[in-house]
């Protein structure tokens, strides 16, 4: 993997977060977690969870969480979030970086695959252990 391309699509990222306003403090994090699967805390870590009990503890401005849902769905992989499967799934394999490695391709042609925009076609291919899985209530 290239050390260019990494910073071409972590670059690519940071760019998407300025533009749809993000939090400050959560750009790095959300940065370690999308590369390196580096599991963030809080706020961040309910959000990409879907977490929407835990998302609202945080006193989080109903814009400001409207911001994040729209740049869950349309900007990151669809792999890497959603719930806490798809959460453990994305630390498990490393984030792009891990995935990029494991199937032995360039982290840009990682990235493209999984950011189809807006499409969540495949998500429910994703391999599940039954730990991990929601439960309906």
């Amino acid at each position: 993997m290239k050390e260019t391309d990494d910073e071409t699509v972590r670059d690519h990222f940071k760019m998407q977060m300025f533009e749809y306003n993000l939090t400050h403090e959560y750009i790095h994090p959300l940065l370690d977690y999308i590369m390196d699967g580096i599991q963030p805390a809080g706020f961040l870590r309910a959000v990409i969870m879907n977490d929407l009990v835990q998302s609202i503890q945080n006193d989080v401005d109903v814009n400001v969480f409207r911001k994040w849902c729209r740049f869950l769905q349309w900007e990151m992989p669809s792999d890497s979030w959603g719930n806490y499967a798809f959460f453990t799934y994305w630390c498990g394999k490393g984030g792009l970086r891990g995935i990029a490695k494991q199937e032995q391709k360039g982290i840009l042609d990682v990235a493209s695959e999984l950011s189809s925009v807006g499409s969540n076609e495949g998500r429910d291919q994703l391999p599940v252990e039954s730990s991990a899985v929601d439960k309906e209530f």
